[in-house]
C-alpha cells in the first residue's frame, strides 16, 4: 500500500480537476450573465429612447397606456416569451404571470418594461438552474469514481464496485446540506426574485428621481453584476461540497473507517484551513464546515483516505471474495471498463422502466444523433451534445416520481416526461434513445401522448 504522500498527490490532483470543472462553467454562466445584463441595457435605452422627452421620463408619462403599435408589439413579444418559456420550463407562475399581461387591454409603459426586464432574468435564472445542476452532476460522478480508482491503484488491489444509481445522485444533488435547509435550486430561485425586485425597485425609483437615462442603467448594471458574483461564489461553493461529498461517499461505500483534511497551501490559504490541515477524522464525524470541506466560499481544501496497514486485505473483496491486481500504470479508462458494474440491476432499478444500463444507452446511429442535435439542442442553452446525450440518458434511466412520469407502450417503447424542466424521452425496446425535446405545450403534450399511446388497463 502507497504511503500518505501518494495519497494526498493524488488526490489533490483529482481536487483540482474537479474544481477546473466548477470553474469552467462559471465562466460560461458569467457569460451567460454579461450576455443578459447587455439585453436589459438595450431594452432600457430603447425604452427611454421612445419615450424620454430632454432626456428626462417622469411617472407620469412611465405610466401611460400602451396604445396602437406599441400595444400590438408589446403583445407579440409576451407571446414570444410565452412560446420560450413552454419550451425552455421557465417556472409556471412567470408563464401564468405573462398569459395575464398578453389578455389584459390595458398596460403601461413602464409594466411593459418591467415585464421584459424579468423575461430576460427568468430565462438568465432557469439556465444557471439546468446549467448548475449537470456540472454538479459531473463532479460528483467523476469524484467519486476517481476516488475509487485512486484507492483501488494505491493499494493495488482492485474489486468491482456498483456503478452510481442515477436516482441516488439526484437525490444527493436535490439534498440541502446548509444550516438553512436550502438546496442550490433554492439558492438560485430566491437570487432570482431578489434581482427581479432589486430590478423593478431600481427602475421605479429612477424615474421617480429624474435620473438621466445612462445614470439609470448604470444602476440597474451595478445592481446586475453583484447578483454575477453572487452566482459565481455559489458556483464555486456547491462545486467545493460535491467534490467533498463523491470522496465522503465512496470512502464510505468503500468501508473508508477515517479521512484526511488536505489543504493546499499557499498564501491564499484561510486560516481555518490552515489549522485543520493534516487532522484525521472518523467518516461518522463528517460534516461539511466543520470536519469537511467546504469550510468557506471558494474553499479549495479537499480529503483523502486514511488507512490502517491491513486496510487493503481487509476490504478488497468482491461478492465472490476475489481480488484483482491494480498495476500502478492502469488508465482510469481501463480500471472503469474492468471494474465498475454497469449491468447490476436490482429491485428498483430492474426492468426497462427505470434500468440504468438506458446511463450507456446511445441514438440508433451519429446521423439520427446530429439530427436531433440540430433539430433541439438549441432549446437546451449551455449544453453540449454530450451533455444533451447524458440529459436522455437520465431521464430514460430515473425513477418515476411526482416529477417523473413515464410509461411503457404496447410495441416495448418507453416514454418518460420530467415535469420540472419540460423534457420529454422516448427510449426504443433494443436500449437505443429515440428521441429527446422540449415540447412547446408542456404537460399538455405529455397528457397527449399518453392518451395515444399508453395501454388501458
Amino acid at each position: 500500500m502507497k504511503n500518505n504522500q501518494y495519497w494526498k498527490e493524488r488526490f489533490e490532483i483529482l481536487q483540482e480537476s474537479q474544481m477546473t470543472q466548477g470553474e469552467e462553467y462559471y465562466r460560461e454562466l458569467d457569460k451567460q450573465y454579461r450576455k443578459a445584463m447587455n439585453e436589459i441595457e438595450s431594452q432600457m435605452a430603447r425604452w427611454y429612447g421612445r419615450i424620454a422627452e430632454n432626456n428626462e421620463i417622469n411617472m407620469s408619462q412611465a405610466r401611460k397606456w400602451l396604445e396602437g403599435k406599441e400595444l400590438e408589439e408589446f403583445k407579440w413579444t409576451v407571446e414570444e416569451y410565452i412560446q420560450h418559456g413552454k419550451q425552455n420550463a421557465i417556472n409556471g407562475v412567470w408563464l401564468k404571470e405573462l398569459e395575464n399581461a398578453s389578455a389584459r387591454a390595458h398596460i403601461s409603459r413602464l409594466e411593459a418594461l418591467k415585464i421584459q426586464l424579468q423575461q430576460t432574468v427568468e430565462s438568465l435564472y432557469q439556465s444557471q438552474n439546468i446549467g448548475l445542476s449537470d456540472a454538479l452532476r459531473r463532479i460528483y460522478e467523476d469524484g467519486y469514481y476517481h476516488s475509487a480508482f485512486e484507492i483501488q491503484r494505491g493499494l493495488n488491489v482492485g474489486w468491482t464496485i456498483p456503478a452510481l444509481d442515477s436516482a441516488r445522485v439526484t437525490q444527493i444533488l436535490s439534498k440541502p446540506w446548509t444550516a438553512d435547509g436550502s438546496n442550490f435550486s433554492d439558492r438560485i430561485w430566491k437570487a432570482k426574485g431578489d434581482l427581479v425586485n432589486t430590478l423593478h425597485t431600481e427602475l421605479t425609483q429612477s424615474i421617480i428621481m429624474g435620473r438621466a437615462p445612462d445614470k439609470a442603467i448604470k444602476r440597474i448594471a451595478e445592481k446586475f453584476n453583484t447578483s454575477r458574483t453572487r452566482a459565481g461564489r455559489l458556483v464555486m461553493t456547491e462545486s467545493a461540497f460535491f467534490a467533498s461529498a463523491s470522496q465522503r461517499d465512496c470512502f464510505n461505500d468503500l468501508d473508508v473507517e477515517k479521512y484526511e483534511i488536505l489543504a493546499t497551501l499557499d498564501n491564499k490559504t484561510s486560516e481555518i484551513c490552515q489549522e485543520l490541515d493534516g487532522k484525521v477524522f472518523k467518516m461518522s464525524e463528517y460534516e461539511p464546515g466543520l470536519t469537511a470541506p467546504p469550510f468557506h466560499c471558494w474553499c479549495r481544501t479537499t480529503t483523502i483516505p486514511h488507512f490502517d496497514d491491513n486496510f487493503g486485505e481487509r476490504i478488497a473483496r468482491d461478492e465472490s471474495g476475489r481480488q484483482y491486481y491494480v498495476s500502478d500504470d492502469m488508465t482510469y479508462s481501463d480500471w472503469k471498463k474492468e471494474y465498475v458494474k454497469n449491468n447490476v440491476l436490482n429491485s428498483r432499478n430492474s426492468g426497462i422502466m427505470n434500468n440504468i444500463n438506458w446511463l450507456r444507452s446511445e441514438f440508433p446511429t451519429t446521423k439520427k444523433f446530429e439530427k436531433h442535435l440540430e433539430k433541439h439542442l438549441d432549446n437546451y442553452p449551455g449544453l453540449t451534445p454530450e451533455q444533451y446525450l447524458q440529459r436522455a440518458q437520465e431521464l430514460l434511466s430515473a425513477e418515476l416520481s411526482d416529477n417523473i412520469e413515464g410509461f411503457i407502450d404496447k410495441d416495448g417503447f418507453l416514454f418518460k416526461y420530467d415535469k420540472i424542466n419540460n423534457d420529454f424521452a422516448i427510449g426504443r425496446p433494443d436500449g437505443k434513445i429515440s428521441t429527446l425535446f422540449k415540447p412547446e405545450d408542456g404537460n399538455e403534450y405529455w397528457k397527449g401522448e399518453r392518451v395515444k399511446y399508453e395501454p388501458k388497463n
